[in-house]
């Protein structure tokens, strides 16, 4: 028993260390969310950078609140602005602060049991360790369950009323703050209230006094706690320590998902895709399988009234992850549980968009001389059919923005003809400009070649893997559609070129 159980903890520490190392070099960019709900909303006023935020963090009608940004990345670049003071702030450093908070955070996962199947997971050596809104909603889901286990665990000790009452107001303030992190949160909190209420109930037996002793300290707190929410969010998005309307961001999210135009701007995906696809992506269809069979088992049981008594939230828990199905099946099910995490963990750890961030480090070292900081020339940066760029890890001063002196442009998508219009609409500079193009190479050899004459390879990132153009990458070879390039380009060459192709069109034309 102590050899696996030694054996245990030893594969748990193995597995721990394989996550610092994705949450610390896994540059992969599974989704503009990561950043642009978290780091690059927090960046702009906490470390000085120049930053673009989405429509979320708009001012006009916020729908995202501020505190638990604050509290998952503000803090961590607040200790970092304390400690590079007067220093250039490097990408890597923003990049590091981050991820180590996510990747802490992480660790709150280990009160849960199955901790080997969870800690193998690629869900949480991606996604758990990333800046997303959705880890940090794990996390408090996974806190509801320990405490609401916390609470079942004293229903059986007597006279336990005062730590009773101190787990209810710890689970009250878990549910404010993941309230305002996701809406979304209130779908999983609906059955953990349920047994909440059901377990008060039988502790005061139905008496409305006992009941008023036992909850009033944790409505108190709900209500504190809402109100600071509430407050903190009007006077971010106000800039007054006495704003002139609050603003209750949950309820604007509610409210501007519900309207069908709304999410139309941002892309509608079927529902179906949702069960069809992405569920079994995240969960991997063997532990998808077994999950269900658990479930099936719920509502099939025929078990006596130990079973009955059981509360139904631990009752699930319990099955899920306690089957003994999976122990059973051993070697099949770790075998494909084993394969489908490794591939699925190196294809968002390391590939997926993922020249998008370490182009953003090089870039900083072209923008900025390392021992004075500044640089002799202005520079425009413009990115081409990747993800979106997060600015803050450009960590790019906003002052050199503000000044001219550095621009930064996205242009996601465009065709060919608007990046070539964009390139020669630049501004007047009183420096040397530069222009650089962040593209993937099959995206540049889309250029007329005369105009790719123009464009020269500065630098390559790899790997690099763009999952909605799989077509293109193949056509240009594996090394270039694996490859993210930093390319500079030749103003005065491209415009030249852009007037002999016209000049070329126009001539049938007169002919004629």
């Amino acid at each position: 028993m102590l050899f696996y159980l030694s054996q245990g903890r030893c594969l748990y520490a193995g597995l721990f260390f394989i996550r610092v190392g994705f949450a610390l070099l896994g540059t992969g960019y599974i989704h503009p969310d990561e950043y642009f709900q978290n780091g690059e909303a927090i960046a702009g006023r906490q470390l000085g950078l120049h930053t673009s935020l989405t429509w979320e963090w708009d001012s006009v009608f916020p729908c995202r609140s501020i505190v638990p940004v604050w509290m998952s990345t503000g803090l961590p670049f607040s200790i970092l602005r304390q400690l590079l003071q007067g220093q250039l702030l490097s990408p890597r450093s923003v990049f590091v602060a981050e991820r180590l908070s996510f990747l802490l955070s992480s660790l709150l996962l280990a009160r849960l049991q199955a901790l080997i199947l969870l800690a193998s997971s690629y869900v949480v050596l991606t996604y758990q360790v990333r800046p997303f809104s959705n880890s940090l909603e794990a996390i408090q889901v996974a806190l509801s369950l320990v405490l609401l286990r916390q609470l079942f665990v004293l229903e059986k000790a007597p006279r336990q009323s005062q730590r009773a009452r101190f787990f209810l107001s710890l689970l009250a303030l878990t549910a404010v703050w993941a309230l305002f992190t996701r809406v979304t949160f209130a779908a999983f909190f609906f059955p953990v209230a349920l047994e909440v209420l059901k377990w008060c109930l039988r502790q005061s037996r139905f008496s409305l006094r006992s009941l008023a002793h036992l909850l009033s300290l944790p409505l108190l707190l709900t209500l504190a706690a809402s109100l600071g929410f509430i407050y903190a969010d009007s006077v971010y998005f106000h800039g007054s320590a006495l704003p002139p309307s609050t603003e209750l961001t949950p309820l604007n999210f509610l409210r501007y998902n519900l309207l069908p135009s709304n999410l139309a701007e941002h892309g509608l995906h079927p529902r179906w895709l949702h069960l069809v696809v992405n569920l079994p992506m995240i969960a991997t269809p063997g532990l998808l399988y077994y999950v269900l069979r658990a479930e099936f088992d719920i509502f099939t049981s025929r078990s006596g009234e130990k079973d009955k008594a059981k509360p139904g939230v631990s009752q699930m828990m319990q099955r899920n992850v306690n089957n003994g199905r999976i122990l059973r099946a051993r070697k099949p099910f770790l075998i494909f549980w084993i394969v489908a995490n490794t591939l699925l963990a190196i294809l968002f750890g390391f590939f997926h968009q993922g020249g998008v961030v370490p182009s953003l480090f090089r870039v900083h070292g072209i923008v900025y001389d390392e021992i004075s900081g500044l640089s002799a020339h202005d520079y425009r940066i413009v990115y081409w059919k990747t993800y979106m760029p997060p600015r803050h890890l450009l960590a790019i001063r906003r002052e050199d923005v503000d000044s001219g002196r550095v621009s930064v442009q996205d242009v996601s998508g465009a065709s060919s003809g608007s990046l070539v219009a964009t390139l020669l609409a630049s501004a007047p500079s009183s420096k040397p400009l530069s222009t650089l193009v962040v593209a993937p190479f099959h995206a540049v050899s889309e250029l007329d070649k005369q105009m790719q004459e123009c464009i020269s390879e500065r630098q390559r990132v790899f790997p690099h893997l763009d999952l909605d153009h799989i077509g293109e990458s193949m056509e240009v070879g594996w090394r270039d559609g694996l490859s993210l390039g930093i390319f500079d380009v030749d103003v005065p060459c491209l415009r030249e070129a852009v007037q002999l192709q016209e000049q070329w069109l126009a001539e049938p034309a007169q002919r004629s």
